[in-house]
């Protein structure tokens, strides 16, 4: 049995929830992309038809937009834990979410650039 792909589950889900670009590799031109919602699985293990996926999420916008970036993090850490959950997607169906890591602002190389990252831990299954 093979298991969903967590990162176009995601990235899918977060486009058509919050309308914002969700993409797992950033534009090159990010700056005049953001606010943009990137997804990475990290390395994470599985079990028996069970995919239990740990996910960064990050959220990016302009340095002057802090409180949106924030307020989209939340927005993130909501849909991910709450409206997620037993949806049927074309890629499978999350079945429990839950936050590793809350949302916490990271400085960037880019002075222009505003970040936040979290980390959750997700069961799924196709």
């Amino acid at each position: 049995m093979a298991y969903p792909d967590i990162e176009k589950l995601l990235v899918a889900f977060y486009r058509a929830e919050t309308g914002y670009r969700a993409a797992t590799e950033l534009p090159a031109t990010l700056e005049q992309a953001v606010p943009v919602i990137q997804v990475a699985r990290v390395p994470s293990g599985a079990g028996y038809r069970l995919d239990r996926p740990l996910v960064d999420v990050s959220v990016w916008t302009l340095k002057a937009q802090r409180a949106l970036c924030s307020q989209i993090a939340q927005q993130v850490v909501d849909l991910t834990t709450w409206t997620l959950i037993g949806q049927r997607r074309p890629e499978g169906v999350v079945t429990a979410a839950s936050v590793d890591v809350a949302p916490y602002w990271l400085s960037d190389p880019n002075p222009n650039l505003c970040r936040y990252l979290a980390t959750y831990r997700l069961s799924a299954h196709t």
